[in-house]
């Protein structure tokens, strides 16, 4: 009679069933926690809007499913691969009358299976609950249900190769979390050292591909409902019409992979020593590999560290070139020690061959290379810019203010303005985006981030981060960008509206300014500035008001304005407050709290209202609003009076910007798709806001007319005293 060969063994089988049911029985208590019951608990909100059932559902395939499936696939190859780890269970395992294959797909079988169960129950649970709510839709079920079978299968697939590189089990779960995130880790270990050393780096190319190498990041935060909303042609409301799908390609893909895992550890383990139970590193030829990983991997760890704990500002880049290589060479010593006692399971590393030495020496000249590699640009990184021909447009930000240019006149200039940062270098000597200065004086006392982004034709960016110096008064390169910044393309860019503002939808307009006591009274048509701060910042009628008198007249004023004075460090000065706060910060300084001795005083003893500065706010209708805009603020636009920006603070701005907001708003166009395909609602705005400059003389001219008197930070700071 011919013998057989079997590929499963019963009895593996349903001893992984029965010893290791705790963790599929866990498996199954969260999915039952998060699915069926999480249904229920928001059972009210999905009865009335039952496609919110479907929107939870697919996002469960994302993060939690992903988590769920990282975690407890790991859990079960620990289990269910836990003899290869013990000397008397591997040599019981190798004198089994069942060969290799048949051992890995029993007990893969046992792994798997149970947890793919508890999805396939979960499912049936969960269809119960929809439908005893009346919002069963069995396509999300059971897309939620073949994506999660899918990445449950892939990382069982990565725990169980994991499992058959290492004889230790507690080895395996670090072994299965680094690979999983090693390739994301490695870009950001290199990007934190080489950011120090490329001038105008910040973030290597390609981490978005890369991420793929690491599987839990995509199936973590690509999986998701992907909404179809449209407008109600009668309420004009948003409403959500149809859910999808589109992660079914990368949940496919990471699936086919766990196949080809799972079939790599099939062949690992028929070629496994069962004598490498207890070692760290089992498969023989991967223990050089292992040693380089963990010299380069430490290496590049250490030096992130330090650079990170000795933030080395002030010093020169060739100060910081040293330490960092020291600080490399040592973590690569480090991790080189630290894995050859995990190998050798033995703190005498010192002995034996000396060639396991040579290797530590290769992985310090690696990593010394690539770091001097780095600081010279052999790739030439930092002089690298687009062909004019190549580019689509240029977005250049400085301090939270942007230009975006596709003009060839602005394209070029902003080509000359980078080919200008990249010539400041060796003046500046700089590391990366952090400013190192080799004068010992005080000479740059301010810098400016500067990001510098080149969309080019065929979709893809150009994208450069500085850090400049700016010298008061100087004429340089961050006075350059600001003056890039202010130019007409770019202001008319930065002040361009969603959709034409017309006479037919601009709807009203409001204007805020800071202004003294006395012209606030005026503007508000009080005679007395003590009668508008009493009713409109008090609360007291016109006849209270009226029969304060004397002491009791200022005391109640004093206290209605204790908290209505216009603070400048504080006060946000519509568009441009962070800038007016910062100057306010940087040339006058004052306190965090204000008390009612603040008020500044006569000689004789009464309130100094021209002393007095307060926020006032002019409403315009929409015939008012209209005016101001289309005869004022766009004229003064076209101009180049209004629509500029600063990033250099200092007495310059002080006297150029005014205190004050100025916002017109429109209603949108009606539609599901009224602008470049943008939805809107019926009664929805968009707003046109500025700040006023002094030299937007029409504008100044019309809020006069109105009784709205522009000041300057500098006039009002030279005017206050609290």
């Amino acid at each position: 009679m011919q013998s057989k060969t079997s590929c499963f063994n019963k009895t593996i089988f349903r001893k992984n069933l029965t010893r290791f049911w705790p963790v599929w029985a866990a498996y199954f208590a969260v999915w039952l926690l998060i699915l069926p019951l999480g249904l229920f608990s928001e059972r009210e909100h999905l009865v009335r809007e039952p496609i919110y059932a479907q929107v939870t559902v697919l996002n469960l395939t994302g993060a939690p499913g992903a988590i769920m499936a990282f975690v407890f696939a790991a859990l079960m190859a620990m289990a269910v691969w836990s003899f290869l780890y013990s000397p008397r269970s591997a040599s019981g395992a190798a004198c089994l009358p069942v060969t290799r294959t048949a051992q890995f797909i029993s007990a893969a079988l046992g792994g798997y299976l149970p947890m793919a169960a508890v999805h396939v129950v979960v499912f049936a649970l969960t269809a119960l609950a929809e439908g005893s709510l009346g919002v069963l839709h069995l396509p999300s079920l059971l897309t939620w249900l073949a994506v999660t079978l899918l990445e449950l299968l892939f990382f069982f697939g990565f725990a169980s190769l994991c499992a058959m590189l290492t004889g230790h089990i507690i080895v395996l779960p670090a072994v299965y979390a680094v690979l999983n995130f090693t390739a994301a880790g490695f870009v950001l270990l290199i990007n934190g050292v080489a950011n120090w050393f490329l001038y105008g780096l910040d973030e290597i190319a390609g981490f978005n591909v890369l991420q793929y190498l690491s599987p839990a990041i995509p199936l973590a935060t690509t999986l998701q409902a992907r909404l179809v909303y449209e407008s109600d042609a009668v309420t004009g409301a948003q409403r959500l019409v149809s859910v999808g799908f589109d992660g079914w390609l990368l949940a496919i893909i990471y699936g086919a992979v766990g196949v080809l895992l799972l079939l790599a550890a099939c062949a690992l383990l028929r070629r496994r020593k069962m004598e490498t139970a207890g070692d760290v590193v089992a498969v023989q030829p991967l223990r050089p590999v292992f040693r380089r990983c963990m010299g380069i991997g430490a290496g590049l760890c250490f030096a992130c560290m330090m650079l990170y704990v000795f933030s080395l500002h002030g010093f020169t880049q060739r100060a910081v070139f040293a330490s960092t290589a020291v600080w490399l060479v040592i973590g690569a010593v480090l991790g080189w020690l630290v894995a050859e006692m995990l190998i050798r399971r033995s703190f005498r590393v010192f002995r034996g061959s000396g060639r396991s030495w040579i290797g530590c020496a290769l992985c310090c000249a690696v990593l010394l290379a690539g770091l001097a590699a780095t600081e010279l640009d052999v790739l030439g990184f930092e002089r690298r810019r687009p062909r004019t021909e190549d580019i689509e447009g240029v977005m250049i930000i400085a301090d939270g203010q942007g230009a975006y240019l596709e003009t060839p006149e602005g394209v070029a200039a902003a080509l000359e303005l980078h080919r200008g940062i990249i010539d400041g270098k060796p003046a500046h000597d700089q590391c990366g985006q952090y400013a190192y200065f080799l004068s010992d004086d005080d000479a740059y006392r301010e810098t400016v981030s500067v990001s510098v982004d080149y969309i080019l034709k065929n979709g893809t960016h150009i994208f450069r981060r500085y850090t400049l110096p700016h010298t008061p008064g100087a004429q340089d390169d961050v006075a350059a960008v600001q003056t890039l910044l202010n130019c007409p393309e770019a202001v008319q860019r930065r002040k361009e509206t969603p959709f034409p503002f017309t006479r037919e939808n601009v709807r009203f307009g409001t204007v805020s300014v800071v202004m003294n006591a006395v012209e606030c009274a005026a503007a508000a048509g009080y005679d007395d500035p003590a009668d508008y701060v009493l009713q409109e910042l008090g609360g007291f009628t016109p006849a209270e008001a009226a029969s304060l008198q004397g002491e009791a007249r200022t005391a109640a004023a004093r206290s209605a304005l204790t908290y209505q004075l216009a603070y400048p460090s504080a006060y946000g000065f519509g568009e441009d407050w962070h800038r007016q706060s910062a100057y306010y910060e940087k040339y006058a300084p004052v306190g965090d709290s204000l008390t009612p001795e603040d008020v500044p005083e006569t000689p004789e003893g009464g309130l100094d209202w021209d002393r007095i500065w307060l926020d006032y706010t002019l409403e315009l209708g929409s015939d008012e609003a209209w005016e101001f805009y289309s005869e004022c603020l766009r004229p003064d636009i076209e101009s180049g009076a209004l629509g500029r920006v600063w990033i250099i603070l200092n007495e310059d701005y002080g006297g150029a910007v005014c205190a004050g907001r100025i916002s017109v708003a429109a209603v949108w166009p009606e539609g599901p798709a009224a602008v470049d395909g943008v939805p809107s609602t019926r009664g929805e705005y968009a707003s046109f806001i500025t700040t006023p400059t002094v030299d937007a003389r029409r504008t100044a001219a019309w809020l006069e007319a109105h009784g709205v008197h522009l000041h300057t930070p500098a006039e009002i700071w030279g005017r206050i005293t609290y």
